[in-house]
């Protein structure tokens, strides 16, 4: 299936996050990032934003791969990737190397989290769309328009189990951007962001196992966002904002 199909934007996100803090010095960052460029030589452009380092392409296209390291944790994320295997390549690519050059083992690892966003644009009020669409015929819409109410602040928010025998939780959210906030009055779309991510918080045994622990995220999220997310989130909202 072509998620792109349903939002303005897509982007997959991966996040390995550690316990101890990732090694600072020199030699070690520029050896994980040159061994990055041979799999990916887009990979052009290094600078710092706050207290992580980033590696990133130009963009494409709308298409835009970037990794950073922060001090415990390591992001990768694929904006507008030509196919969900090729925005896994690149995650699975770092779960590969890093654990080899940042010298990061087994006791170390925290979590590995994996992120589906789609980004809708609209002309519209986010927050009475998001309402509208996802809380309609609800009792909590109904108690607010029995009352009057107008809806100024709409951003719903669920985490949920997958598999307890595995630590496999995931967390759905929806965020809602006005565009006068960040454009100052400029003319731009107001934004709606759907993000789903799968979680798996248990240790591991071997950093060899972090590939086969992506495919398991991969198998869970999309899962969730073909046979949930999509019909029964991105679908009404799409709805809702081309009735406008």
């Amino acid at each position: 299936m072509e998620y792109a199909l349903w939002a303005t934007h897509f982007a997959i996100q991966q996040r390995l996050t550690l316990k101890l803090d990732l090694p600072s010095q020199r030699e070690p960052t520029l050896e994980f990032f040159d061994r990055l460029r041979k799999e990916f030589p887009s990979f052009m452009n290094m600078h710092r934003q706050g207290t992580f380092l980033v590696i990133d392409t130009p963009r494409n296209a709308g298409e835009r791969m970037f990794a950073a390291l922060m001090p415990t944790e390591i992001m990768s994320v694929h904006a507008s990737p030509p196919s969900l295997s090729d925005a896994y390549r690149l995650h699975r690519t770092i779960l590969e190397i890093a654990p080899f050059y940042l010298s990061i083992s087994p006791l170390d690892v925290s979590s590995l989290d994996l992120s589906y966003t789609f980004q809708l644009e609209t002309d519209g009020n986010c927050d009475e769309i998001v309402a509208e669409a996802l809380l309609a015929h609800s009792p909590l819409l109904a108690m607010l328009g029995s009352s009057g109410s107008s809806i100024f602040d709409s951003q719903p928010f669920a985490a949920f189990q997958i598999d307890e025998a595995s630590d496999t939780s995931g967390v759905l959210e929806v965020r809602t951007i006005d565009a006068s906030f960040e454009t100052m009055g400029e003319s731009a779309a107001n934004r709606i962001f759907v993000d789903l991510t799968i979680r798996r918080s248990r240790g591991i045994s071997d950093v060899k196992q972090l590939p086969n622990l992506l495919a398991k995220l991969v198998e869970h999220g999309e899962r969730i966002v073909e046979e949930g997310l999509i019909p029964h989130i991105l679908v009404p909202l799409r709805e809702r904002i081309l009735a406008d």
